[in-house]
């Protein structure tokens, strides 16, 4: 039976997004805390109330939590599971853009502003992460498009089930990242039909997207509330108006300046976005009526650039936070992408292209030089020994892709981006095995613990950690241990307990009584200046860069 195209694009998308969900190890504090916050609510049973290390945890609501789970229901409490979500929503997320692209032109735009998503470098780095993002931007981003859709629609039932629809999805984005997605959905969807001057409409999507928005959101809110009734007050408190005001939150300050988003969009775009400045060059002497007359282009230009003055103005900002963008400038690049092709521009985007091979080819001559030269000291090195040979083999597969869609001169443009993303894949298929593992250490507390910690364990034993190795060691250990000094995300969840992390001075009081019996002490951590203020006496330290386990007592052979 032959496969057809579609079939075998699909499959491929999935091999490049889940190929690899497995062999990076979870870093910390983002991964390790969103799995071990759905294992918990599968260990304890119980749903309504997030925890984290055994202490409530007010970050965010549950939907996302409740997906993870799921996914370690079916695939175990292992790194794929607790990732699955992620490259699923993203792959979602690439179905919406293709609607919303096919809807407003045709299939081959569709195509084209799918490869340009899911070769971006951010949608890849977050839909392969496990953080929250991924499924709150399908969420938004499929609410949004289903405004597009009603203000399109001329049958009257349908305009109200896409209204519904948009609701419903937004609801959902409230149990992930709460009022910020009717916000961003709210403002884009606003925003373009008052510039359309379509206000009947504007009035009228009012009572459909707030039924939709209480038949998603309102059981699980309630389901919280009945949990955890003191939940949604701090959650928005906190999490919305103080951290979006000042950039500070549950235990951490995430202030940035207004211009962050502005270097994290064109990295986070490349390299799926080196063929549009020929988009740019066919509309340019157009551009008013292409960006401000048609409605697709319109509707995607407000959307970005609305929610990318947001982003920008609150204080609060991480890379992440800006993923929503990406589905609808991969729509508007798709569609200059096919203007260039229409106008004879394409040959803009073969320079580009060129010139990227000679930069990739140089770079990586230079890099497989730089890495066997022995008079090079081995810190400045990136990988050891023959361990840059795969690098240097993906760099040549990528250059050979790319220089194959530069010279690519047939009739069909297409054949072009089928090898652009050919070699962009080969890159983000192998990325795991490129990142260099000194990189990776300081950020791997959970392969520090099980090899360290977890051989010379006893029942008994007496565990603490600080705030940054905490999570790590409950995700690790499968049970909860005790907060030393720096609480850091969990210091909410001790003064709602009423309880507070251990002082070194409360640690030199208890080894004692702790020590009764043969038992031992562990403290792990990631700062050397806890070290030093720790008891002294009958320490052992075992140390990895900053990770750090202190053992006291036991007789332990280290």
């Amino acid at each position: 039976m032959k496969i057809k195209p579609p079939v075998l694009a699909v499959l491929a998308c999935a091999l490049v997004y889940f190929g690899g969900l497995w062999q990076r190890p979870l870093l910390a504090p983002d991964e390790i805390r969103y799995a071990e916050i759905p294992r918990e609510m599968l260990f304890s049973g119980d749903f309504a109330v997030p925890r984290l290390n055994g202490l409530t945890y007010y970050e965010k609501p549950v939907l996302g939590y409740w997906l993870t789970a799921a996914s370690m229901k079916i695939f175990g409490e292992n790194r794929f599971a607790v990732r699955f979500p992620s490259a699923l929503f993203t792959l979602l997320s690439a179905l919406a853009v293709w609607f919303l692209a096919v809807r407003g032109s045709d299939r081959r735009t569709g195509t084209a502003a799918v490869a340009l998503f899911l070769t971006s470098g951010l949608v890849f780095a977050v839909g392969t992460t496990a953080v929250l993002d991924p499924p709150f931007a399908f969420f938004v981003t499929a609410g949004t498009a289903a405004g597009y859709f009603y203000y399109t629609e001329k049958d009257f039932g349908r305009r109200l089930l896409f209204l519904f629809c948009a609701g419903f999805f937004i609801g959902c984005g409230i149990l992930i990242k709460g009022l910020l997605s009717p916000l961003l959905a709210g403002v884009a969807v606003t925003i373009f039909l008052s510039v359309k001057k379509e206000f009947r409409k504007l009035f009228l999507a009012v009572l459909p997207v707030t039924a939709g928005m209480l038949v998603s959101a309102l059981p699980g809110a309630l389901f919280m509330h009945r949990g955890a009734p003191d939940f949604w007050q701090e959650f928005i408190l906190v999490e919305h108006f103080r951290r979006g005001l000042s950039g500070t939150g549950a235990g951490d300050d995430r202030a940035m300046p207004f211009w962050f988003y502005l270097p994290v969009l064109i990295a986070g775009v490349l390299p799926a976005f080196l063929a549009v400045p020929a988009g740019i060059a066919a509309v340019w002497k157009k551009k008013r009526a292409f960006f401000l007359q048609d409605d697709l282009n319109l509707f995607c230009i407000v959307t970005a650039v609305a929610w990318f003055l947001f982003f920008s103005v609150a204080r609060a900002k991480l890379a992440t936070y800006i993923l929503p963008l990406f589905p609808f400038l991969a729509v508007l690049g798709a569609r200059m992408l096919v203007e260039a092709e229409r106008e004879g521009y394409l040959c803009i985007a073969d320079r580009i292209l060129n010139v990227f091979c000679i930069a990739l080819g140089s770079g990586a001559v230079f890099f497989l030089v730089w890495h066997l030269v022995p008079a090079v000291p081995g810190k400045w090195k990136l990988y050891p020994g023959a361990a840059a040979v795969p690098a240097f083999m993906a760099m040549l597969l990528m250059l050979l892709w790319y220089n194959m869609a530069a010279r690519e001169k047939t009739a069909d443009p297409a054949r072009k981006l089928l090898y652009f993303c050919i070699g962009t894949g080969v890159v983000m298929l192998s990325v795991n095995q490129l990142i260099p593992a000194r990189f990776l250490r300081d950020s791997d507390p959970e392969s520090f613990i099980r090899r360290v910690v977890v051989p010379r364990l006893r029942p008994g034993d007496f565990i603490l950690a600080d705030g940054g190795m905490a999570a790590a060691a409950a995700w690790t250990l499968g049970h909860p241990v005790s907060v030393y000094i720096k609480p850091g995300e969990f210091k909410r969840g001790l003064e709602r307990a009423g309880t507070a992390p251990a002082t070194p001075r409360e640690l030199e009081k208890m080894l004692p009584r702790l020590l009764k019996g043969g038992h031992q002490v562990v403290v792990l951590t990631r700062s050397k200046n806890r070290l030093r203020e720790m008891p002294q006496k009958g320490m052992t330290i075992i140390r990895r860069g900053r990770l750090a386990a202190v053992f006291y007592g036991g007789g332990c052979d280290l």
